[in-house]
This record gives structure tokens, C-alpha cells and sequence, in this order.
């Protein structure tokens, strides 16, 4: 569900575009589990360091209480928060003045402190010893953050395919959850349950694209043209919700377990 967000350690290159180069390969890893993360931030900070730049070694905090409890398939946690934010589409145009991170990440203020002159050899920086750490914690043959991306995405598809999309009784459960979703008037074009449980917020973030600008920008939404739609993205995320009761226990603990495993092999937060 927000596999996505453990490519966080990319944000700061995202800031520039970086280039592209192309990977493979995996060796033996240095640290086990979690502890890449932080070992890949320690060397990421001395390698710049070495550079000339600063860097503070960061992980984002992962989910504690209600969130762990939604993202783990629990029926009241998730009612709660999608009775708030529905799949996670619109709520973010109607909510973004509130939002504060908890925990910001200090590299960014370091960046946004740079003068022009600095970003470019500084995401340079950033990007190479990102790379030259990963590599040497989890022996990834890694040149760039978008081949990392495209190498962990991979890894995470085919893994979530072979022990969800693989699993009888998701299949099972799916079957159900989709005849449900059916007879309440919603379309329902596979009943994979990794896809069945992307399905509404696929189905919002084509309405969201929609409302792109000529240059394919989202980012100039208004609060006041989300609000309707973040209606309808709640209601239709509690009629999925009730109808994947029984699914979503069985799938969300162990696509989570799956992510996590992702996550520690290539050296990223568990968000």
C-alpha cells in the first residue's frame, strides 16, 4: 500500500532530476534486516562528507498505533482513516496546509539553505554516495536513484505476485470481495488481490490525472476542487472497506510482510 514512500532517500534528487545509468547484480549483504538502513546513512553522511558537503544520517520513523494497526488490516483503524482520507487521492490538496511531518528529514533544510550555484554538485553528491553505500551494504550493483527505483520495484512486484497474487485463499477471499464491489454498482476488471487492493485508489488517481494542467502538473489542485471528489473517494473507500472485511485482514499483515522483506534487502525504510 505505500510502497512507494520507501524511496524517500530519493526525494532530495527528485529536487533536480537526476540522470540515469543502468544496474544489476546482487551480493552478499554487509548488515542484516533494518540495520542497512542506518548503515547505508552512515556511509551515505562520511562519503559526503569526503565531498565537501553535509550530510545528517535519516531514517523516517515507521507507522506506530492506529496507522501500523490500518496498514496491518485492522477493520477499525482503517475505517478510521479512510473515513478521513478515502485511498489517499484527494486528501492530500484538501489537508496539505495541516500536514506536518513529524519527524521532518534535516537534509532538506541543508538543501533548500544552498545557493543555486551549490544544489546541482550537491544532488550529484547525494546521489553518488547514496549509490556507493547501498552497493557496499547490500552489494547492489546500483548507478543511479532511478535504476535503484526500477530494481526495487521489480523485486517488490514479483515478490508480492508470487506470495499474494499466489496464495489460495486471497484468491478466495478476492473472489468474494469482488462480487461485493460488484453488486454495489463498482467495476471491478481483475480480481487479483494485489489488484483488487489498488483498485479504488487506481480508479481516483485517474479522475486526479484528469484534472492535470497542460504540462501534466497536479500540484495546482485547489483545496476547494478536491473537497467533492475527496467526498467520493471516502465513500467509495468505506463500500471497498466493508466489502474486503473478511480480505483485508488475510492480504494487509502479509503484504507488509512482504514489503518489509523488500525493504531490508535493498536497504530502505519499512514506512
Amino acid at each position: 500500500m505505500r510502497s512507494s514512500l520507501v524511496l524517500s532517500a530519493l526525494s532530495l534528487a527528485a529536487l533536480a532530476g537526476c540522470g540515469s545509468a543502468t544496474a544489476s547484480g546482487a551480493g552478499t549483504p554487509a548488515v542484516d534486516g533494518q540495520g542497512r538502513v542506518h548503515k547505508v546513512q552512515s556511509l551515505k553522511a562520511d562519503c559526503m562528507k569526503q565531498k565537501g558537503f553535509r550530510y545528517v544520517p535519516f531514517v523516517y520513523p515507521g507507522p506506530v498505533g492506529d496507522e501500523e494497526k490500518a496498514l496491518t488490516g485492522d477493520y477499525a483503524a482503517m475505517k478510521a482513516e479512510r473515513g478521513k482520507h478515502g485511498f489517499g487521492v484527494f486528501a492530500h490538496y484538501v489537508y496539505r496546509n495541516l500536514a506536518k511531518p513529524d519527524k521532518p528529514d534535516p537534509n532538506m533544510d541543508i538543501y533548500n539553505r544552498l545557493s543555486t550555484a551549490q544544489r546541482k554538485p550537491y544532488t550529484a553528491a547525494n546521489e553518488a554516495c547514496e549509490m556507493q553505500a547501498t552497493k557496499q551494504v547490500t552489494g547492489k550493483d546500483v548507478k543511479s536513484f532511478r535504476t535503484l527505483g526500477e530494481q526495487y520495484d521489480q523485486r517488490l512486484t514479483q515478490a508480492k505476485t508470487r506470495e499474494l497474487d499466489g496464495d489460495p485463499r486471497l484468491v478466495e477471499l478476492g473472489s468474494a470481495m469482488a462480487d461485493c464491489l460488484a453488486g454495489k454498482g463498482y467495476r471491478v476488471s481483475s480480481t487479483k488481490p494485489t489488484l483488487l487492493a489498488t483498485r479504488g485508489r487506481a480508479e481516483f488517481e485517474k479522475r486526479r490525472a484528469g484534472m492535470a494542467d497542460d504540462s501534466g502538473d497536479m500540484s495546482g489542485i485547489t483545496a476547494d476542487q478536491a473537497r467533492p471528489h475527496l467526498g467520493k473517494e471516502i465513500k467509495a473507500a468505506l463500500d471497498d472497506l466493508e466489502c474486503g472485511r473478511r480480505f483485508y485482514p488475510v492480504f494487509a499483515p502479509k503484504e507488509r510482510a512482504v514489503e518489509r522483506t523488500i525493504n531490508d534487502e535493498f536497504g530502505m525504510p519499512s514506512l
